[in-house]
């Protein structure tokens, strides 16, 4: 997937072991007969849906529009969710 860099995780401060992490995301694949991209892809793609409809919950719920704001990320992997967020809600 390449989305994160292994020697660089935490800034550094841990190294991201990518065999485990492709066994694990392998294992899931393989009970729903699918690859590890697909996988890895449905996942990002669930995580993403939750995000989106908690930003449509708390904007909706006080009468604005998500369409007429900018999103800005924060957090640890703010930058890795925030386009496809701000894409899917019209941003």
């Amino acid at each position: 997937m390449d989305r994160l860099r292994p020697e660089a995780f935490l800034g550094g401060r841990m190294v991201l072991d990518v065999a485990a992490a492709e066994r694990a995301i392998g294992r899931l694949g393989a009970t729903m007969g699918l690859d590890i991209r697909t996988t890895a892809l449905g996942i990002l793609r669930v995580a993403n849906e939750h995000m989106i409809q908690a930003l449509r919950v708390i904007s909706v719920r006080r009468g604005l529009d998500p369409r007429d704001y900018s999103l800005m990320s924060f957090g640890g992997t703010g930058g890795l969710h925030v386009c496809a967020l701000a894409e899917a809600l019209g941003m």
